[in-house]
């Protein structure tokens, strides 16, 4: 939330980088007050004191990362992750927890369809940032906005995968329709036609 409100600040309201940073700041302070207040009940783990505050997602990723897929360059297969169960189970507080996937797109994507799947969906949204990148500075005032908005809401995807839903999720396919748009706008002909209007 924190990045696409910086992004579609900047690009779209034209503010200036000391009042997003300030905004940014409320934000994650509020934040963190929100989401706290659960976790003081629960005994943290002097060792992983994060484990309670990201609700045992990096007790999960430690343990992805212990016990890789037997097969590194192709995973386990995809939609095969969630049989995984020696990864996909932490205990917090004393309550065992069991869930059925990585709460990480990255961390899901590699362990489901190995390097080669991870390293293709980064080179992808790579990719398309690469081009809008190449292509900002001939969009049009309008155009900028648009892709502004965008951006902010592919960045929030992004954001909030990092944490919450996979790449397999109906959320994640969101992020598609937010490329597929960039990539519309960064199109040179595209922007030609609309810097003839």
């Amino acid at each position: 939330m924190i990045l696409a409100l910086a992004v579609f600040a900047k690009l779209v309201l034209a503010w200036r980088w000391r009042w997003i940073a300030a905004l940014a700041t409320l934000v994650l302070i509020v934040a963190i007050g929100i989401h706290s207040g659960p976790f003081r009940k629960v005994d943290l783990d002097p060792e992983q004191p994060l484990d309670a505050f990201t609700a045992g997602r990096t007790a999960l990723w430690r343990q992805a990362l212990e016990h890789p897929p037997k097969r590194l360059w192709l995973g386990v297969g995809l939609g095969n992750g969630r049989y995984a169960t020696e990864i996909l189970h932490f205990e917090l507080g004393g309550v065992h927890t069991q869930v059925q996937h990585l709460h990480n797109f990255l961390m899901d994507v590699w362990y489901e369809t190995g390097i080669l799947g991870a390293g293709s969906l980064l080179a992808l949204i790579g990719a398309v940032f690469w081009r809008l990148s190449q292509r900002w500075r001939l969009l049009s005032v309008r155009d900028r906005q648009r892709a502004g908005v965008l951006l902010a809401a592919a960045l929030a995807i992004l954001g909030a995968a990092l944490f919450s839903f996979s790449y397999t999720s109906r959320h994640f396919a969101y992020l598609f329709v937010c490329f597929g748009a960039l990539i519309y706008l960064s199109n040179p002909v595209i922007g030609a036609k609309h810097q003839d209007r």
